[in-house]
């Protein structure tokens, strides 16, 4: 297969970034042929892409493109135009409504790995394809030591972390007997105003820090990722102080994806005396059984690469299964067809009228509304038409009017 990936980067992102790499990976291993296309940022995620030149999009035949995020629909709407016969996959990992668009003819799946309302976009929930950055590495890297000369702390400090944040972390080397790597380049600048047990590493030393740490301070993506390293991990977010992940509380953590305190606001104010008790309580007992356990938790999750690889498979595989469907009008009468949970029928003037949102489509009669309640997923359409006593002529129809619903995704097929 001929696959075009568009994605364009307006700000670096770590998670961004493990996430393109993994998905192109995941591409190449089922033998496809992926070629990208974005910015120069965007390209420099990736060892050696393929990339698509313009006269490459004119002339290559496709059989997919994938869209990571809605900024590339803007920056490149007029090659999505010329790409409007070929099925899209939106993939994004923003967690608001912000990295979708909303629905179009070719839209066949979206990919999501944060927890967007995709509502907002009027996009049914039956479109949606869940979906977990996959960790980089696992494994029992658990580290206690009785009273050692010097705890070693790693702190991952999030993309809008606040000063009042960082400067607490950083005072703790005045008070323990701590040693703190900060991970960001972007805090090099404050080295000099440091004292010598801070020392500051670029992102991709990250995983080698993790290992060598008694504790890990993160959130979101690298709290998953330094419990699958079996370390012990006090989320400090971008939603304040959460506290220290255990067996007990994974479950209420990831609900709020590890960013904070449960139910808190953004940029919440952190109690230095909260911090050092959390702290404290990680390292003076010897905690590797839960750490084991955590690392069994983020795997079952999903957060494996066989996961990750196995989700993009699939859902790839049935885009293309329906698309040849839907390519081939004979097939048509096969396809078994579900009302989607966009799909709503409002009762204006008299009149039954299809809605999706706040859009109103055309009206129906009471026929085709009837034959519209029996698409439940478990009847073909041939099959619906038949069993209600209509002609085999009428199936054409009946056909026709599905498909133009799955183009406005009022209708899934199973």
């Amino acid at each position: 297969m001929n696959i075009l990936y568009l994605g364009n980067i307006y700000q670096y992102s770590p998670t961004f970034a493990d996430f393109s790499r993994s998905l192109l990976r995941s591409l190449r291993l089922s033998h496809h042929r992926v070629y990208v296309y974005g910015d120069e940022l965007f390209y420099g995620y990736f060892d050696n892409p393929e990339i698509a030149s313009p006269d490459d999009i004119a002339t290559i035949e496709w059989d997919l493109v994938i869209v990571q995020n809605s900024l590339s629909f803007s920056l490149f709407r007029k090659i999505m135009q010329s790409l409007r016969k070929i099925p899209v996959i939106i993939v994004s990992h923003v967690d608001d409504f912000t990295g979708y668009v909303a629905p179009f003819d070719n839209l066949y799946a979206v990919l999501s790995t944060a927890g967007a309302n995709l509502a907002y976009w009027n996009i049914p929930a039956e479109l949606c394809n869940p979906l977990h950055t996959p960790i980089t590495a696992s494994g029992n890297y658990y580290r206690y030591d009785d009273q050692p000369d010097c705890y070693e702390l790693v702190y991952y400090p999030v993309r809008n972390s606040t000063s009042r944040i960082d400067s607490k972390i950083l005072s703790l080397t005045n008070l323990f007997n701590f040693r703190l790597t900060i991970i960001g380049e972007e805090y090099r600048t404050l080295k000099p105003a440091m004292n010598n047990l801070v020392r500051i590493i670029p992102h991709k030393q990250s995983i080698a820090a993790f290992k060598k740490a008694h504790l890990v301070m993160a959130s979101g993506y690298q709290a998953i990722q330094a419990m699958a390293l079996c370390k012990p991990c006090v989320v400090v977010g971008d939603h304040g102080l959460g506290g220290k992940v255990t067996p007990e509380n994974y479950e209420l953590f990831k609900k709020y994806g590890f960013r904070g305190r449960a139910g808190a606001t953004s940029d919440e104010y952190i109690p230095l005396d909260l911090l050092q008790a959390e702290i404290q309580r990680a390292l003076i007992v010897s905690c590797e059984n839960e750490m084991l356990m955590l690392r069994d938790l983020v795997l079952a999750d999903g957060y494996s690469y066989h996961s990750f690889h196995r989700a993009i498979t699939q859902t790839i595989d049935q885009v293309m299964k329906l698309h040849a469907h839907l390519q081939d009008k004979q097939l048509h009468p096969t396809l078994k067809p579900c009302l989607s949970s966009t799909f709503h029928i409002q009762e204006i003037n008299d009149q039954s009228i299809i809605t999706c949102g706040q859009i109103r489509f055309n009206e129906v009669d009471n026929d085709l509304l009837a034959l519209l309640k029996q698409c439940d997923g478990t009847q073909t359409i041939e099959g619906i038409v038949v069993r209600n006593g209509y002609d085999r002529e009428d199936i054409r129809a009946f056909s026709d009017s599905i498909i133009e619903l799955w183009k406005r995704k009022l209708v899934v097929f199973n």
